[in-house]
């Protein structure tokens, strides 16, 4: 009957929108934009994503800015610490962690695996705080009159927008976080009819790479990251940028990725119980992988809690398409190939070490259930 439902943000961003002292941003998150269009009666994996600039004005957003641009510098971030954890022999194999679900659930059960958690911030939380303490400067404004809204396909990220352990100086990075569904809502509510839109621009400060756009299927965000690990170890491009082994809908995928002269074996789990899999694979042999990449959902964050229902892994496959699609489509198709991340890295380089650590990086604590 649907009466598990997620705690809404719809009022606080509406509220946020009528008031002239606030700058209001939204950045979309790569999955929204594949899968918002079933709303509206269009196919899964039907790619909005110019029509949601549009819309998003229309509902009165200040600013049109992308999450997939804090892909970018996740991707740089966590290849960055891969590539010292394989060269200084640090521990391995390293997890990702722009899950909060799967992060939650180490900080849960598995606080011995908080040194392999990379500690790379997750994809919202870094384009937050860019904006916030980065392109609100460039704009003269206070980052407390800058307010950041995340359109998700996760429920969980609403408890990562308002986990205290991710503040920056107080100040959250991001405000709000609609989940797909809450933004259909809004958009239905303010009789904005989606798909009849005509396609719109994103600002500047929202430019992303292709390998951005894959981060919310499984094995996208480990795709990304070799990307430009392989070019951090061996100082050239990919030959070719798409790792098939790394993609499909399988619960639990396995490989070998050669990189120069370095062998790196990885794996990806979605969902808690294969991730358990995984685990306890790698009690019996620590060194059975380098890399390994979970999502707490079925498909990765495209087949997230706060997607269109139903979502059955049939949905969530073409959804996944739609994202590759993306991918495939554009020119810059590496995050370290993004003027903004660049020109973003070159501002913390003058920043102070104690805040570009922060705005960069994050750490782990065990919690209790009831936390």
């Amino acid at each position: 009957v649907e009466a598990v439902r997620e705690q809404s943000h719809i009022d606080g961003v509406e509220k946020a929108l009528k008031d002239p002292k606030k700058t209001v941003i939204v950045q979309t998150a790569p999955s929204v934009r594949t899968s918002i269009g079933e709303e509206f009666g269009l196919p899964p994996g039907t790619n909005l994503t110019t029509k949601l600039f549009t819309a998003y004005r229309k509902l009165g957003f200040d600013k049109v800015f992308d999450v997939n641009m804090g892909a970018d510098i996740t991707t740089m971030v966590e290849a960055e610490e891969l590539v010292e954890r394989i060269k200084e022999n640090k521990p391995l194999p390293m997890f990702t962690s722009c899950c909060p679900g799967w992060v939650k659930y180490v900080e849960f059960y598995h606080p011995e695996l908080f040194k392999n958690l990379t500690t790379a911030r997750s994809p919202q939380m870094h384009s937050g705080g860019a904006y916030k303490f980065w392109w609100a400067k460039k704009m003269g404004l206070d980052p407390k009159n800058v307010v950041v809204v995340s359109t998700m396909p996760c429920t969980s990220k609403k408890y990562e927008a308002r986990n205290k352990d991710m503040y920056i100086n107080g100040i959250a990075p991001v405000d709000y976080s609609l989940t797909t569904r809450e933004l259909a809502v809004m958009l239905k509510k303010h009789k904005i009819d989606l798909p009849k839109l005509k396609p719109g621009k994103l600002d500047h400060y929202g430019i992303y790479s292709g390998a951005a756009a894959i981060y919310g299927a499984s094995g996208g965000v480990m795709e990304s990251a070799l990307r430009t690990a392989y070019q951090m170890l061996t100082g050239k491009d990919m030959p070719r940028l798409e790792i098939k082994k790394v993609r499909g809908i399988e619960g639990i995928k396995k490989a070998s990725i050669k990189i120069g002269g370095k062998t790196l074996k990885v794996a990806i789990a979605a969902t808690p119980k294969n991730a358990a899999k995984i685990i306890a694979e790698l009690k019996k042999d620590p060194d059975a992988y380098h890399y390994i990449e979970v999502m707490a959902c079925p498909g990765g964050c495209i087949g997230g809690g706060g997607q269109p229902i139903p979502s059955t892994m049939k949905i969530v496959a073409k959804r996944i398409e739609g994202l590759y699609k993306i991918d495939s489509s554009m020119k810059m198709r590496k995050a370290h190939e993004n003027p903004i991340v660049k020109e973003y890295m070159d501002f913390l380089e003058t920043r102070p070490k104690k805040l570009k650590h922060e705005l960069l990086h994050r750490g782990y604590s065990k919690k209790k259930k009831f936390e």
